[in-house]
């Protein structure tokens, strides 16, 4: 996703801090419509929110970051960790698949 504003972010973020919870829901497009399955939320009381440029490849938070991502990084930052977590998914994305598949019997 690429948003040219945080404003959804920061609506969010209000709406959190007024009602104290969220809700992760699953959902899927059926007929041009969004179909939820709202008793299988999930609810969560706590965000974390950080800027892209502060995760590195050991982060959890590291599945967040694609490859191809140009993070806006301060020009303070002599060396952001994001940098190595993108070097690491591109190296590994270059590497051939090396996973061996096991022969069906």
């Amino acid at each position: 996703m690429d948003p040219v504003s945080g404003e959804n972010l920061n609506r969010f973020i209000r709406s959190l801090e007024k009602h104290k919870e969220y809700a992760l829901v699953c959902g899927v497009i059926e007929n041009n419509e969004l179909v939820t399955a709202r008793r299988l939320r999930i609810i969560k009381r706590h965000l974390a929110v950080r800027d892209a440029w502060q995760i590195g490849p050991h982060d959890v938070d590291v599945a967040g970051i694609q490859r191809h991502d140009d993070p806006i990084i301060p020009k303070d930052q002599i060396d952001p960790p994001v940098l190595y977590a993108l070097q690491q998914k591109k190296e590994r994305s270059a590497r051939p698949n090396q996973r061996k598949r096991k022969k069906k019997r």
